[in-house]
């Protein structure tokens, strides 16, 4: 009752109880005890709010564990990382939170990324007229590089080069006349 209250420590909780499905804003800890890392990660999937978690174990287990929590941070052998370093990115999963705030991320999170492309120069040959030496140069260069086996790679890459080199005798007496 009031605005104040003392802080409550539950000991022998279950992953089950409405309290530990809730979103508190209390001094309220819960002890749920488990059989296991497993029981340990179900009884955490349980909870509808992920906005963090705590692993207490030896560092390569704990980063094993933290891997497959589903928390917006969680941190090992510590409590308090993620709140204290501003370069922590912090932002919750499920029903925890409204974004990630903070950090890169939460720069990022506040961007909407732009491509612009400026080309220079004159050369486009991507503008000229579609011939059947760009299939060819494509579907060559595709099987070059992804064809089965190293004999059908070199048979292609032969045909990209005849293809590249009527392509360029192309261009180079369209540029001619072009000239004249």
């Amino acid at each position: 009752e009031g605005a104040t209250m003392r802080p409550l420590l539950l000991a022998d909780a279950d992953p089950s109880m409405a309290l530990l499905k809730a979103d508190l804003f209390a001094p309220v800890a819960a002890v749920v005890t488990v059989d296991g890392d497993d029981a340990a990660l179900e009884a955490a999937a349980a909870c509808p709010y992920a906005l963090g978690a705590t692993v207490f174990a030896a560092p390569a287990t704990g980063r094993t564990l933290a891997r497959r929590i589903n928390a917006g941070a969680v941190v090992v052998n510590d409590m308090f990382a993620p709140v204290a370093d501003p370069r922590m990115p912090f932002g919750g999963r499920g029903r925890s939170g409204f974004g990630v705030m903070r950090g890169a991320e939460g720069l990022l999170s506040l961007t909407h990324s732009k491509a612009v492309a400026v080309r220079h120069g004159r050369f486009r040959p991507h503008f000229q007229q579609v011939s059947e030496d760009d299939g060819t140069m494509f579907i060559s260069a595709m099987q070059a590089a992804y064809g089965r086996g190293i004999w059908r790679r070199l048979l292609a890459l032969g045909r990209l080069l005849t293809a590249l080199r009527r392509w360029r005798r192309r261009h180079a007496e369209e540029a001619e006349r072009n000239v004249r």
